[in-house]
């Protein structure tokens, strides 16, 4: 079966809003404030071992929690969760608004990151990440006080 370039770009777009959808419907789905708590009851989000083992958070550390509480309509406690979470939140929304348009118009979509380099897309990304783990760090040592586990 021969598929026209309009229908292979829906296709595609479909695609990508059923995985947006997938993960930003997982994290309405889970309460914030449970995951707060170490014990949450959710079998499938157990505690992170490196967290555990080294009394300090890995670099993805908080991340669900950060999505959970964005999509609760909590940025503030989102980036305060974990700041690169927020920034991911955000570009996972940013894709499901482009695959939304896509299905509407069957025309090519052209998000804003496509005018830079991808090396420089790349660094800024890399760089967002281990910036977002070190303002964990940092804010959870020095001025919450939640690092190190105790």
């Amino acid at each position: 079966m021969k598929f026209g370039k309009k229908t292979k770009i829906r296709i595609r777009a479909s695609i990508v809003l059923a995985g947006v959808a997938a993960l930003l419907g997982v994290a309405i789905y889970l309460d914030p404030a449970r995951l707060e708590k170490p014990d949450n009851g959710y079998s499938m989000l157990k505690p992170c071992g490196f967290l555990h083992t080294y009394g300090y958070p890995c670099p993805t550390c908080f991340m669900t929690r950060s999505f959970s509480y964005m999509m609760h309509g909590r940025p503030d406690k989102s980036f305060m969760s974990q700041p690169f979470g927020f920034l991911l939140c955000l570009i996972v929304i940013y894709l499901g608004w482009g695959a939304v348009q896509v299905l509407y118009t069957g025309n090519p979509w052209r998000p804003f990151w496509r005018n830079y380099p991808k090396k420089w897309i790349i660094l800024f990304l890399l760089l967002a990440f281990l910036g977002g783990w070190i303002f964990k760090l940092v804010y959870g040592t020095f001025i919450t006080g939640e690092f190190p586990l105790k």
